[in-house]
């Protein structure tokens, strides 16, 4: 449809002057329904009999399509904010030492990534890293200042801990102690 019949067919429905319908039109890209919309919203014209007064001028069935509009809404919003984390995620990185020594980093993303999709190897994996006398610690812009660090150095005090006590009780058992004192 031409724009001109637009806005005659606009002038005829909403009983306004050419310059209104034109200016309508222009302001809501050529769109009738929009425009019907906008003027009904504006006060210029009543909505048809029967229609909902609280609902303004949404036609019939808008309510599952607002639901619609609100399901996406919240789709593109968990979407941005996934983004948002996998940017952070690469951003920041888990690097692993031994000996004050940077042996691997990997990006806060893939070691996710790893925890959950390959949970029974990776936490293992974890595990006996401290006992062979590794440290973690996340490094970057987002995750230095954080409280996991904290808790990655006492898993490894912890670790040394264990350590120290098992190499005790074997060399007490070596010396046929057995950890008694006579």
């Amino acid at each position: 449809m031409e724009f001109l019949e637009k806005v005659e067919k606009l002038r005829a429905k909403a009983n306004i002057s050419y310059e209104e319908a034109k200016s309508i039109l222009t302001e809501t890209d050529g769109d009738l329904l929009e425009a019907m919309i906008l003027l009904e919203k504006q006060g210029r014209i009543t909505p048809p009999a029967g229609a909902d007064p609280g609902a303004g001028s949404k036609p019939q069935g808008s309510d599952a399509a607002q639901a619609k509009k609100d399901a996406g809404d919240t789709w593109h919003g968990f979407v941005r904010w996934l983004k948002s984390l996998i940017r952070r995620g690469n951003r920041n990185n888990l690097q692993i030492r031994r000996r004050d020594e940077i042996i691997a980093s990997m990006p806060v993303t893939a070691f996710v990534a790893a925890l959950v999709f390959a949970f029974w190897v990776t936490f293992p994996l974890l595990i006996i890293g401290l006992f062979c006398g590794c440290s973690y610690s996340f490094r970057g812009p987002d995750l230095e200042k954080d409280n996991i660090n904290k808790a990655w150095d006492k898993a490894s005090a912890v670790a040394e801990s264990i350590k120290e006590d098992i190499k005790r009780e074997m060399d007490n058992t070596e010396n046929g102690t057995n950890g008694k004192k006579d």
